[in-house]
């Protein structure tokens, strides 16, 4: 009989004692029994006929199934199997279906092997699909939403999709029988493949009830390849193991992972354990946890043994236990191990990476930084003595990337200045950096509070090219220069959602929510076309023609496509809800709910549960600040955005330099687009889209290899004005002056600066500097003479409180023919706080000279200003400039 028991001193290693002793290999139940029973290998082996009852759990009905009634025969075997298997399971009511199948079974096997293989790998890729269609399982180690997941409906399908499995390789043995396959002599590797599809069946139809086991079902798959003599492959085990611990049978599953590694069982054959889902691993110390054993000592022993095997794949198999260490909770041995071992010196910095991986897999992200801090950056014990690439660099470049990993964790202030650090050395370096550790570094800056790095991080990550090799998987280990990489980051490109997630969440709670609209628009410019085309297509299907006016319609399609639908749906819609825009947020998930369910058929239940739970905010705000203009004033400022960025990508993707009309044309639009935000008092959103101009166009320019000068926005009035209107607005006026005095050095004159010379002024008055602000408008007046000019004076005066300063600039006003109703109430706010003698006489001329101005009659423009007069004088000064001699002149403002 074919025993699967390891055959190894590692169990006897791992059978302790409670002093702390160990037990010697011989004196384990497993190595007795193996010692004691060694027959002739057997063609049809079992579970339970494999391993003893006293040292494994074998569930009673998989002895009462396999212990009676056996013949020495294994075609007999098998047929009483099956039909023991059927009279069990299967009621009196699907015995015709039963029938029926094995007819088609019987029919199948008589066709020729090419139609037949065909024929059945296409019953097995529609199983797979349907199976496929489902909510998917819980990873192997997610204990809490197991339950939930399988005590759905989905589970009687799963069970339905396990019976036609059986009843395919029924099939497959008739064919077999019949000579239709001939899996020792043309068909071996066919046959190989089909029992991977079906072992991989099995494993995705886990146990809830005493009704079946999956596990059971593929040790009967595995027997049959053992009677045909078809080897054992890697896929093959790692369904088999992963249908065990699904069902938590965790001896089992690292019996049958030992005796796949122990090559004096299976011999010298490599095991290709997988870093995200070392299921093997997870196995051995899910096992030793179960039998209160040490973890570390079973787990490591593994991974040396498969390192006899395959040196080459040490590095993954060490992060691959820092991943099954990590999932069983164990971290704290881990980092005993790691100073304690003496194993741990010739293991070096890949032994560090796993260590720190199974701290971060626990949330421990500060232990994580001691052991990088300890091990790495301080090049003491291990890390000192130990060097990757010849020693040109002690820094091994998947510690540093786990170590982005472990910041974007921790809370500690200055991690995003560090995480930053590292994040400019792989640049720099040209590395790869993982797509977890890319998230850490946004994380890190969030956390931080500090959302504008987080957003110039985004700008160098979209600065990218789509299809460059610099991104790679959280599981893979290939950190290496980004010219030897074999990545393929287009693949990638939808998991970068959750770095715009990040970024937006960080936006948006410092209130910069046109920001976090920016953000979702440049990444949304960055992602190839193909991308987003079906969710386009959707919408048109539902519809919904997308269109740049509509501001939800703009955007649905990007969130669609990300993998973090939920993340970025919910920035979405707070951003929306702190524009004002409460109902637009509801529309959008219901448009976003309704393309998904379109494209993919179906949605799983917490694929959205995140923004579902805002809905019912959004809808609740919605009614109580029903839209008004400036609530509703985004939407056409994101359009002047839509528009300015769908130009910019136009002209860069011509592969041709802009002519100079182009370029100004841009320009004129940049303006408007920053104008639109600071008048949302989103400023930061057009200085975050100048920025991103500008970057995309030299960007571009680097690309043609011209011998022209860099590419770059039109200095032009507007611009420049708009720009330095969003640093006022952002009480950044030492930025606007340093702007303004750049941009004006070389000018010959300020008549074309009009608008700018106004912004100029105000943040001459915003930075204390009055005397200056005057002497400026003393040179400039002359030439650029605009009401707009005066009024700018004024309101700095105002704010100085110097109010003879105010009337004299409203008399030059007066005298030049740039009189303002704006300047004017200046003027009247400056009589009534001035306390100058002849009040009345003055209200009275300048409501007289407004009057004027304006057209009309003094009294009818009081009565239009009345509010806006009121806040700026006083009511008693009101009362005056109205006429209002009455004993209650409350009756009369009661009656406008």
């Amino acid at each position: 009989m074919q025993t699967a028991m390891p055959r190894t001193r590692a169990w006897g290693n791992l059978v302790a004692s409670r002093s702390g002793q160990r037990c010697p290999a011989s004196h384990h139940p497993i190595r007795r029994w193996l010692t004691r029973n060694k027959p002739n290998r057997s063609p049809f082996v079992t579970t339970a006929s494999l391993v003893p009852t006293n040292c494994m759990h074998v569930h009673t009905r998989n002895v009462q199934y396999f212990s009676t009634g056996k013949s020495s025969d294994p075609t007999k075997n098998w047929r009483f199997d099956q039909r023991n298997m059927r009279n069990r399971r299967v009621s009196k009511k699907d015995s015709e279906q039963f029938a029926k199948a094995n007819q088609k079974a019987h029919q199948k096997s008589n066709k020729p092997p090419n139609v037949f293989i065909r024929e059945l790998m296409r019953d097995i890729n529609n199983l797979q699909k349907r199976l496929d269609n489902l909510d998917s399982l819980p990873a192997i180690w997610d204990r809490s939403t197991r339950s939930k997941l399988y005590d759905t409906n989905s589970q009687e399908q799963r069970l339905a999709v396990l019976n036609e499995g059986r009843q395919l390789l029924e099939t497959i043995r008739l064919a077999v029988e019949k000579g239709t396959l001939k899996p020792l002599e043309d068909h071996g590797h066919e046959t190989s493949v089909l029992m991977e599809r079906i072992l991989k069946l099995y494993s995705e139809t886990p146990s809830t009830t005493d009704t079946h086991s999956s596990f059971d079902e593929c040790q009967t798959v595995l027997s049959v390849m053992d009677a045909w003599k078809i080897d054992r492959q890697h896929l093959h085990v790692v369904y088999s193991i992963t249908a065990a611990t699904r069902e938590g049978r965790w001896e089992d599953a690292s019996n049958l992972f030992w005796s796949h590694i122990d090559p004096e069982d299976s011999g010298y054959r490599p095991y290709d354990e997988d870093v995200a889902n070392p299921v093997g691993l997870y196995a051995v110390a899910r096992f030793a946890q179960e039998r209160n054993m040490p973890v570390i000592e079973p787990v490591m022993d593994s991974v040396l043994r498969m390192t006899m095997v395959s040196p080459f794949d040490q590095d993954k198999y060490l992060l691959a236990a820092g991943t099954a260490i990590g999932h069983v909770g164990e971290w704290e041995a881990f980092i005993k191990y790691l100073k304690n071992s003496f194993d741990a010196s010739r293991l070096g910095q890949p032994l560090v990476a796993a260590v720190m991986k199974a701290c971060i897999a626990n949330d421990s992200s500060q232990q994580a930084m001691e052991i990088f801090d300890e091990f790495v950056v301080s090049k003491l014990s291990i890390a000192g003595e130990w060097q990757w690439a010849g020693g040109e660099n002690p820094l091994h470049p998947l510690c540093r990337d786990l170590a982005l990993q472990a910041l974007g964790q921790s809370f500690e202030e200055g991690s995003s200045r560090r995480a930053l650090d590292y994040y400019n050395q792989i640049a720099q370096e040209k590395y790869t950096i993982s797509i977890d550790a890319l998230v850490g570094v946004f994380e890190a800056c969030v956390n931080d509070g500090q959302w504008p790095d987080a957003v110039d991080t985004l700008l160098s990550m979209i600065a990218k090219s789509p299809s460059d090799r610099w991104v790679v998987t959280t599981e893979s280990l290939a950190i290496e220069v980004m010219e030897d990489s074999a990545a393929k980051s287009m693949d990638l490109l939808t998991r970068l959602g959750s770095c715009v997630e990040v970024t937006m969440r960080g936006c948006n709670s410092d209130g910069q929510f046109g920001v976090a609209m920016v953000c979702l628009r440049l990444f949304q410019i960055w992602m190839p076309a193909d991308y987003l085309l079906p969710y386009q297509e959707a919408m048109s299907s539902k519809g919904h023609e997308h269109s740049e006016n509509s501001l939800i319609e703009a955007i649905a399609p990007i969130i669609c496509a990300l993998n973090d639908a939920d993340g970025v749906l919910s920035a979405s819609m707070v951003a929306l809800c702190g524009l004002g825009l409460n109902q637009e947020a509801s529309n959008l998930f219901k448009l976003v709910e309704g393309i998904l369910v379109y494209v993919d058929g179906k949605i799983e239940v917490d694929r959205l549960e995140q923004a579902r739970d805002l809905v019912s905010y959004a809808n609740e705000g919605a009614e109580r600040f029903k839209p008004t203009k400036l609530h509703g004033g985004w939407e056409v400022s994101y359009r002047h955005i839509h528009r300015l960025t769908s130009a910019c990508s136009i002209l860069v993707h011509s592969k041709s330099c802009p002519s100079q009309e182009e370029m100004r044309l841009l320009s004129t639009a940049a303006a408007v687009a920053v104008r639109s935000c600071t008048v949302e008092k989103q400023a930061d959103a057009g200085l975050v889209l100048l920025k991103w101009i500008e970057e995309t166009l030299a960007s571009h320019a680097a690309s043609l290899r011209s011998h022209e000068s860099a590419l770059a926005l039109p200095p032009t009035d507007a611009l420049l004005s708009a720009r330095m209107g969003a640093y006022l607005s952002i009480e950044d006026a030492d930025a606007a002056l340093e702007l303004f005095q750049n941009e004006i050095k070389n000018s010959q004159g300020m008549t074309k600066w009009r608008l700018s010379t106004c912004e100029a002024i105000t943040a001459f008055f915003r930075v204390g500097h009055a005397s200056d602000a005057m002497d400026f408008f003393g040179k400039v007046v002359a030439e650029n003479r605009s009401p707009d000019i005066f009024c700018r004076v004024a309101e700095g005066l105002v704010d100085e409180k110097d109010w003879d300063g105010v009337a004299k600039v409203y008399k030059s006003a007066l005298s030049c023919g740039c009189l303002s109703e704006e300047l004017s109430i200046l003027a009247m706010k400056a009589a009534a706080a001035g306390r100058i003698d002849g009040r009345v006489r003055v209200f009275r001329n300048i409501l007289g000279e407004t009057a004027k101005f304006v057209g009309t009659q003094p009294l009818v423009w009081a009565v239009a200003k009345y509010w806006i007069l009121k806040r700026a004088i006083g009511f008693p000064n009101i009362c005056i400039v109205m006429w209002w001699n009455t004993s209650n002149p409350h009756l009369n403002e009661v009656e406008l």
